[in-house]
């Protein structure tokens, strides 16, 4: 349904306003309780996109989960993830972009797709697994 807003972990419509606020709905909001708003209310670059994240370490490197909010009038996360980064004080990230597929990015890589047998990665916990696998040559799932 157009103009409907959908929860940034599973997708599902949300419709308390404190969950619309947040971007994800109770269930969801209770699973990933660590996600922070990105609340800036100064004009920055940064602030010029819509996202939740949580910051994690993988090998000794702190990267960030960002999720795109993918609000009107935002600049994706995808189009600004390096202003983020620096921001945030992280060596990259795992995020989710405006149509729901998780990729990865640093500094040292650029962009990098975390698909799966050739099909875009909708899943955040497969997705950690792969970076992992792929960027850091940590073993997961399947080791």
């Amino acid at each position: 349904m157009e103009g409907e807003v959908t929860c940034c972990i599973c997708g599902k419509p949300l419709t308390k306003e404190e969950s619309i606020a947040r971007g994800m709905g109770d269930v969801c909001a209770e699973r990933y309780g660590l996600f922070k708003p990105n609340n800036k209310k100064e004009k920055t670059i940064e602030s010029q996109s819509n996202y939740v994240y949580h910051i994690i370490k993988i090998d000794g490197k702190n990267i960030a989960i960002i999720i795109d909010k993918d609000a009107k009038g935002y600049m994706s996360v995808t189009n600004n993830i390096g202003n983020i980064c620096q921001e945030l004080g992280v060596e990259g990230a795992i995020y989710r972009d405006s149509e729901g597929v998780w990729d990865f990015w640093s500094k040292k890589t650029g962009f990098k797709s975390l698909a799966l047998h050739g099909q875009p990665n909708r899943n955040m916990d497969s997705a950690i697994e792969v970076a992992k696998i792929r960027f850091f040559n940590i073993g997961g799932l399947f080791s």
